[in-house]
């Protein structure tokens, strides 16, 4: 009785068992046999794809532009945009802007219905250009399966470059895998311009910025890019494609892959700002040779001090003094850090090595506790024996790179551009420097008495 109990249970767990496998089986048959039926549901010959080309924003982020797919199915109605520019700003923006320092930032692939879209691209003020991409069947199939991938969860997320791997080079990328390596042959050689040309031009409406980075960025950024390279860029991309042909339809009709160009919104590009060098150069050229010029032969001793040189109005000058210290110390230390930071934690190649790093010191920041000094008391720091050979040194350092930064450029050493920091900022801070160093502190000797 026992032995047929046993064996009853053991052949109703293994019916069980065998139930769970069939039926296990059958539904990841189901959702393998789902998911090629999507694929399968697709028809080519209903669908139309457009390159969707979005003008400059006002944003730093969206001053490069912005491309995007879009599928239409002329049989159901569904219009989606396919954009890979989207990232996740929930972790707040210092964390976003630590990872996108540090290279570490990932955008991803969203769908949304292309009215919610262009209505997220009028609030900000943006045209929007679209061409139909003349493919064939097979292409469009190609397209669509590669896109069908793209957006499992899995491999929806891909990490950022601004050159190398934004929303507009994944579908470059895509077209050319469809195209089979063609678009790259055909979209080939060098063209006379560089990265660093392309920065300026594209934050010529964020100067500031535009500055910043010049000044971060290194050599790397000053070689002439290729064609290839260049489509980086939405409106690049949307031009090179237009050259180039592509046989569509049965008969093999060579038509343009991009069809005629549709305004969808039209508004006005942002608006360029003057030169930031040459304001900068106004700014800090000016207040530095009016304190030179106040520099005078400080007649009065006064006790414990020993002061030869001063400045005349020193209640206004000092704090002129301060004002300008305060922002040259706090640019230059701010510059200073990033390069120097980025060098050894960035994945930024770009930010590696850069020769400003011989003018722009991290240790600058420092100097505006001295210029509030200037700035509060319009006063000289004083200095002791103990300090003072720290400050002599520093500024000897300071001199020192200077004129090396100067040979560099004046020998033609270095391929980095940096003509527009040697004619604009240079003389300033030379000038600035000097003043410093001769009235900005003041050395306090020990008092001693006789027992």
């Amino acid at each position: 009785m026992i032995r047929a109990s046993i064996f009853f249970l053991f052949s109703a767990c293994s019916s069980l068992i065998r139930l769970f496998i069939a039926l296990s089986f059958c539904f990841f048959s189901f959702m393998s046999l789902a998911e090629d039926d999507t694929r399968l549901n697709f028809d080519p010959s209903v669908n139309e794809f457009f390159l969707i080309t979005v003008d400059v924003g006002s944003q730093v982020w969206d001053n490069f532009g912005h491309s995007a797919l879009r599928i239409v199915n002329k049989k159901t109605g569904s219009d989606l945009i396919y954009n890979w520019g989207v990232f996740d700003a929930s972790n707040g923006w210092i964390r976003l802007g630590l990872d996108f320092f540090l290279g570490e930032i990932s955008y991803r692939l969203v769908t949304q219905e292309t009215f919610r879209e262009l209505k997220l691209y009028e609030g900000q003020e943006r045209s929007v250009w679209q061409e139909k991409i003349n493919l064939n069947n097979r292409q469009k199939q190609r397209l669509h399966n590669i896109i069908e991938e793209n957006l499992k969860p899995e491999n929806r997320s891909y990490k950022y470059h601004y050159f190398f791997n934004n929303c507009t080079t994944v579908i470059r990328d895509y077209l050319d895998e469809i195209f089979d390596g063609g678009l790259q042959s055909e979209i080939s050689g060098d063209v006379n311009r560089t990265f660093r040309n392309e920065i300026r031009e594209h934050y010529a409406s964020r100067q500031l910025i535009s500055l910043a980075l010049d000044i971060l960025m290194n050599k790397d950024v000053d070689r002439l890019m290729t064609r290839w390279e260049s489509v980086f860029l939405p409106g690049e991309l949307r031009k090179l494609l237009s050259g180039v042909e592509s046989a569509v339809g049965v008969n093999v009709t060579r038509l343009p892959l991009l069809g005629e160009s549709q305004s969808l919104l039209s508004f006005p590009s942002p608006t360029k700002q003057a030169n930031p060098y040459q304001l900068i150069f106004w700014l800090l050229l000016l207040p530095s040779l009016f304190l030179g010029v106040c520099v005078r032969r400080n007649h009065q001793m006064y006790f414990g001090r020993d002061a030869q040189l001063g400045l005349r109005y020193g209640k206004v000058t000092f704090r002129v003094l301060g004002l300008v210290g305060a922002a040259v110390s706090i640019f230059s230390g701010a510059c200073g850090a990033v390069m120097l930071g980025g060098w050894f934690f960035s994945s930024h190649t770009d930010l590696f090595g850069n020769i400003n790093l011989l003018l722009f010191w991290p240790t600058d920041l420092v100097g505006f506790f001295i210029a509030m000094k200037w700035l509060f008391t319009a006063r000289a720091w004083s200095i002791n024996h103990n300090s003072a050979p720290f400050v002599m040194y520093y500024g000897l350092a300071h001199g020192l790179g200077l004129l090396i930064y100067l040979m560099v450029w004046v020998l033609n050493l270095n391929i980095q551009d940096t003509d527009s920091i040697i004619l604009y900022l240079l003389p300033g801070l030379f000038i600035f420097t000097v003043v410093v160093w001769m009235v900005g502190f003041v050395r306090v000797q020990a008092r001693s008495y006789l027992l």
